[in-house]
């Protein structure tokens, strides 16, 4: 499944709100954009890559709800 390309601008506003949320871990909204990024690259919507991913430690990390969804769709 492919998303529609989401504008930079529109990205980084966002990564800001993700950083502020505080809710997934991203600290900086860099670290949010380096990860919506990073799903925009493999066609996934910002909100999913948050939805399935973690901020640990500076590193994106698969939940393990996501995980075991890739399993059972697999």
């Amino acid at each position: 499944m492919t998303t529609a390309l989401v504008p930079l601008d529109q990205m980084q506003t966002m990564a800001a709100a993700f950083a502020k949320s505080g809710m997934f871990g991203a600290k900086t909204p860099e670290q949010a954009l380096s990860l919506l990024l990073l799903a925009q690259a493999e066609g996934v919507h910002p909100a999913v890559a948050f939805r399935d991913f973690d901020i640990i430690n500076g590193r994106p990390a698969k939940k393990a709800q996501a995980m075991h969804r890739s399993f059972i769709d697999a």
